[in-house]
């Protein structure tokens, strides 16, 4: 994907706008059929519309979405987060390296 700040902000944004910007690079590469797994049940029942979306995110989950009536199709997973710990590691080193490091790994990846 590469590397995003997001500034000072709450995890709760912070979460939702990396599934929104890993959501639009799949999309890039050409990927039709999505399925995006998190850690933050708040982001995930949102995009799901099982619960009220709290203001903070409202606008970013209503991108999310917009990518449904694109004629692509995404499924969501609430994952505990001791069962994340990978990504929950990477996320911890992003935040340590410097701002102008990162890694364009998606340029890479197979085309569906």
């Amino acid at each position: 994907m590469g590397l995003f700040l997001y500034g000072t902000t709450s995890i709760l944004v912070a979460e939702a706008k990396a599934v929104r910007d890993g959501l639009h690079f799949a999309v890039q590469a050409g990927f039709r059929n999505i399925s995006i797994e998190g850690d933050n049940q708040i982001v995930i029942q949102a995009i799901e519309d099982k619960i009220i979306t709290l203001w903070q995110i409202e606008h970013i989950i209503d991108d999310i979405l917009h990518w449904r009536s694109h004629d692509f199709q995404f499924t969501t997973k609430y994952i505990f987060w001791e069962a994340n710990m990978a990504a929950d590691w990477l996320a911890k080193f992003g935040h340590s390296v410097m701002a102008g490091f990162g890694y364009y790994g998606y340029l890479f990846l197979p085309h569906p």
